[in-house]
């Protein structure tokens, strides 16, 4: 025998996903600036996010007390992916999105530091001080 299965369509401006306790777990919105996805661990800190806007898309991960560790983040400029350095702050590369494939590593002062890219198919390397000064170049410049 066939069970008949009503489609029922629940809608919403945020969602909120608690556990038996009520703690909240997950948050789905939609925000002026994207829709957002929250995920909490049992303590009701948030470990994880997913984000989506009109201009990109960001994943972040974050420690037990809620610090970011890891973010990836793609938009017009290219791939940006952060990470947390020893004492907590983010440290950033890019791959950005130019007429040659590129990648940079930037310093604590959020200044390139080194630059790799492939121009007309030959390679190319920079190394900057703290200040964006180069201090070597590959094929010299």
């Amino acid at each position: 025998m066939r069970r008949s299965v009503t489609k029922r369509t629940v809608e919403a401006e945020e969602f909120i996903l608690r556990d038996a306790d009520g703690k909240v777990r997950a948050r789905l919105a939609s925000l002026p600036d994207g829709t957002h996805l929250d995920l909490y661990d049992g303590g009701g800190t948030r470990r994880a996010s997913l984000g989506v806007t009109a201009t990109g898309v960001g994943l972040a991960f974050y420690d037990p007390d809620g610090k970011p560790q890891a973010t990836l983040g793609s938009g017009p400029a290219g791939v940006a992916v952060r990470q947390s350095g020893p004492s907590g702050e983010l440290q950033d590369f890019s791959c950005e999105a130019q007429a040659a494939p590129i990648l940079v590593f930037y310093g604590s002062n959020k200044m390139p530091q080194v630059l790799l890219s492939v121009v007309s198919g030959r390679p190319h390397l920079k190394l900057s001080d703290a200040t964006g000064n180069i201090i070597h170049s590959v094929p010299q410049e």
